[in-house]
């Protein structure tokens, strides 16, 4: 369900004229907050450890836990790649996105 979901939000948001680098610095950016608070074990001073204003930590703790570690850096570092891909010219914009998305769900 969250799967096809997440395709169609990318839809239609590429329809809308979003490129592939806005949508993926978005999830880039939300994935790298839930990998510092989750890494941020006593859950103090969390804004001083990671950096993080107090706006990404109240929207971000949510989902914290429902994701290991591991998958995390992977994704980050996935799409890491595939932005500075696009940027060299390596990869198609039109298809970053969605390899993305199958590739970390």
């Amino acid at each position: 369900h969250n799967s096809l979901e997440a395709f169609e939000i990318e839809k239609v948001l590429r329809e809308n004229g979003s490129s592939s680098i806005n949508l993926l610095g978005t999830l880039y950016n939300s994935l790298k907050s839930v990998l510092l608070i989750q890494c941020c074990a006593s859950g103090e001073k969390i804004t001083e450890v990671t950096g993080l204003d107090n706006r990404q930590i109240y929207y971000n703790k949510r989902y914290v836990g429902k994701y290991n570690t591991e998958d995390l850096v992977y994704a980050v570092r996935l799409i890491y790649n595939v932005v500075s891909g696009i940027k060299s010219g390596r990869i198609d914009d039109a298809y970053a996105t969605r390899y993305v998305l199958v590739n970390i769900m």
